[in-house]
């Protein structure tokens, strides 16, 4: 596994950052199942608008819908590098799946931090994840 702290300027400096083996495959495929689970047992479809999309389909609080999301905040890497990027004691607001489907189209541009609004003490854009 790379440093995973290198990867603060790289928003900055690339537009992005991609963590590579940040958690154990045994994690990532209990996430993946479980996203498909979750997708099927709520029925989620996609938002079929242009801010949600027409092909990708969304489960939001993933912390309230399964034990096995609760790891992933607390992940050794992951503390670290929230905090590194607004400062210390960042908020978990939110942990939520996003499947992006081949064919959709680019999503308006905003702020992940509109809701709730949070001064910004710093330079780079919010910290997103996007899960399996």
């Amino acid at each position: 596994m790379s440093d995973p702290f290198r990867h603060l300027d790289e928003p900055a400096e690339r537009g992005y950052t991609i963590l590579e083996g940040i958690i154990d495959d045994t994690l990532v495929d209990g996430l993946s199942t479980d996203v498909r689970r979750l997708e099927a047992g709520l029925g989620r479809t996609p938002g079929n608008n242009r801010f949600e999309g027409h092909h990708t389909t969304r489960t939001y609080n993933l912390l309230a819908l399964g034990g096995i999301w609760q790891q992933v905040p607390v992940l050794p890497q992951v503390p670290g590098l929230a905090e590194g990027a607004p400062g210390p004691r960042c908020p978990v607001s939110s942990l939520a799946s996003t499947a992006i489907a081949p064919g959709e189209t680019a999503q308006v541009v905003h702020a992940d931090d509109q809701i709730p609004p949070l001064t910004q003490p710093w330079d780079l854009d919010p910290l997103a994840d996007q899960l399996p």
